[in-house]
């Protein structure tokens, strides 16, 4: 069984037994138990990588064979982490150091024909080009929003303390995002309250319409701050779909989400023209619950 079966079956059978669905005190309960659960259970299945994450996989020098290894390694790691004894620990942590080992020397031995075939290219007559892309693409690279150390404020201060540099994006978006025209957007959505969904007239909410619904939501999405992907709920089955269905009708019938679900992440990112420490220069991207997304669709399905 490789790793990605492995690690699927095994969540399922952990929340299997722990039944979270089965609370149906309300939303956010159901919703913290259940979100609980998944944390919990991927930390103690997969263990906790170091801050950052693996920055090799999507390189230019990876190649399917430096993949395979890396997977090989990671396979090996999760075994030893569900090691049940100290002897069987033991055994396994050798062969994780093996394939630790290997999966190393096939990084290494990418690289170095990687960059061969780099410098092989510039000593020919297109060289010239390669390397003005090359410096391109690096100066595109430190223009990064993690270099830049300061920004300024509406006087056009140079913000230098976290705290304060913090207050101003936060003031920055606070403006953007509830500024006139979303106020009047919404009070012209207002006038359509009359397509309000009563639940007494439209009946429960089906697996099937949660099936439909997850079915176009897109893989590989940056999760919000629950970091619950979609695809929890995609690869859980009847068992997930069977949670989800009990949740979206308890919210359906009282009319309250879970209060995580309020939470979001505001990323600025830059435009790429003007002064990086201008606010002004930045467009937000905004990181939501996949599952609240998943709700609105369910609902835009019954409109």
């Amino acid at each position: 069984m490789n790793l990605y079966v492995y690690f699927w079956t095994t969540l399922l059978e952990r929340i299997t037994e722990e039944g979270a669905w089965r609370r149906a005190e309300d939303a956010n309960s159901m919703w913290e138990a259940m979100a609980d659960c998944i944390r919990r259970s991927v930390k103690e299945i997969m263990g906790s990588s170091r801050r950052g994450g693996n920055k090799m996989e999507g390189a230019w020098w990876w190649n399917e064979e430096v993949k395979e290894k890396v997977m090989e390694k990671k396979e090996a790691y999760a075994k030893v982490m569900n090691s049940d004894s100290d002897e069987e620990r033991e055994i396994k942590s050798i062969r994780y150091k093996a394939a630790k080992k290997v999966a190393k020397r096939a990084v290494a031995v990418a690289k170095s024909l990687a960059f061969d075939r780099l410098y092989h290219r510039l000593e020919a007559k297109e060289g010239e080009k390669e390397v003005f892309r090359l410096a391109r693409a690096r100066a595109r690279r430190a223009r990064d929003l993690g270099v830049v150390r300061c920004i300024k404020d509406e006087d056009v201060k140079v913000l230098y303390e976290d705290a304060e540099i913090k207050e101003r994006w936060q003031r920055f978006f606070a403006k953007l995002l509830n500024g006139e025209e979303l106020g009047v957007a919404y009070s012209r959505g207002g006038e359509g309250s009359d397509r309000l969904i009563d639940p007494r007239v439209c009946g429960h909410i089906t697996k099937n319409e949660i099936k439909e619904a997850l079915k176009k939501m897109a893989n590989g999405k940056i999760e919000g701050p629950n970091q619950i992907p979609v695809e929890v709920w995609k690869y859980l089955g009847k068992a997930g779909l069977e949670w989800l269905s009990e949740l979206f009708n308890v919210i359906f019938r009282t009319a309250k989400m879970p209060r995580e679900w309020r939470a979001s992440i505001v990323i600025p990112l830059y435009k790429n023209r003007g002064d990086i420490q201008d606010c002004d220069n930045f467009r937000g991207i905004k990181l939501l619950s996949h599952t609240m997304k998943l709700w609105e669709r369910v609902i835009v399905r019954r409109l």
